[in-house]
C-alpha cells in the first residue's frame, strides 16, 4: 500500500534589499549596488543580474552565474554618467533553475556637485605703490558641467574695496581680472571669489 503523494516544494531565493553607496550621491561619484542572495537549500546555485536603473531606463547590466548561497552580488555605475537630477535604482534577479526573485533598492537621486575654481592668483608677485592695476585669475572646475557664475571681490586692508561678476564660465576656463586703484604703502590685498551654479 502506497502513501499519498506528497510534491517537494522549491523555495525561491531571498535577496536582501539592493543598497547603493554612497548615499547621497553626486556628479562625481562613482556607485556600488550590492545585494545577499540566499536560499533555503544551501546547495542551490543562482544566475544571479542586478541592474541600475537609470530615470526609470536599464542603463547597465552585468550576471553572475553559478552563485553560491549567501554570495554578495555587486556592482558599481561610473560617476561620468550621471547629471544632477538623475534617480537611480538598482534591482537584482536571481534565479535557482525553477523559480526567479527580484528586488529593487530605494531611489538615489543624484545631488548637485558644488562648484570649484583655483586658488586665486595675483599675477604682481610685488605691487608698489606706482603699481595702478593687479591682475587676479582662477581656474573653474564644475563636474556637473554646468555653468558656473563667478564673482571677484578685492579686499584692501580687510576693507571690501571691489567686486565683479562674470556669468556663465565653463568647466577648464580661465577666468581673469584686472582691478584698479591707488596702493599705498603697506596695503595687503587680497582677491576672493565666489561661484554659484
Amino acid at each position: 500500500q502506497n502513501s499519498t503523494t506528497t510534491t517537494v516544494t522549491n523555495i525561491p531565493p531571498e535577496i536582501t534589499i539592493p543598497q547603493i553607496s554612497p548615499n547621497p550621491a553626486n556628479t562625481t561619484d562613482n556607485l556600488t549596488g550590492a545585494a545577499v542572495v540566499t536560499d533555503a537549500d544551501p546547495n542551490n546555485k543562482f544566475n544571479v543580474s542586478i541592474v541600475f536603473f537609470k530615470n526609470n531606463v536599464a542603463a547597465v547590466t552585468s550576471s553572475f552565474n553559478n552563485s553560491a548561497n549567501n554570495t554578495n552580488i555587486s556592482r558599481s555605475y561610473d560617476g561620468s554618467n550621471f547629471v544632477r537630477g538623475d534617480t537611480i535604482i538598482v534591482q537584482l534577479n536571481a534565479s535557482d533553475g525553477t523559480n526567479t526573485t527580484y528586488k529593487n533598492s530605494s531611489t538615489l537621486t543624484i545631488a548637485n556637485t558644488a562648484p570649484n575654481f583655483t586658488k586665486p592668483s595675483i599675477a604682481e608677485a610685488t605691487v608698489f605703490t606706482n603699481t595702478s592695476t593687479i591682475n587676479a585669475s582662477v581656474t573653474i572646475q564644475e563636474g556637473d558641467g554646468e555653468k558656473v557664475n563667478i564673482t571677484f571681490i578685492l579686499y584692501v586692508n580687510n576693507v571690501r574695496s571691489a567686486s565683479v561678476h562674470q556669468d556663465n564660465a565653463l568647466d577648464g576656463q580661465n577666468l581673469g581680472l584686472t582691478f584698479n586703484d591707488n596702493w599705498n604703502a603697506s596695503d595687503t590685498i587680497i582677491v576672493q571669489v565666489n561661484a554659484t551654479d
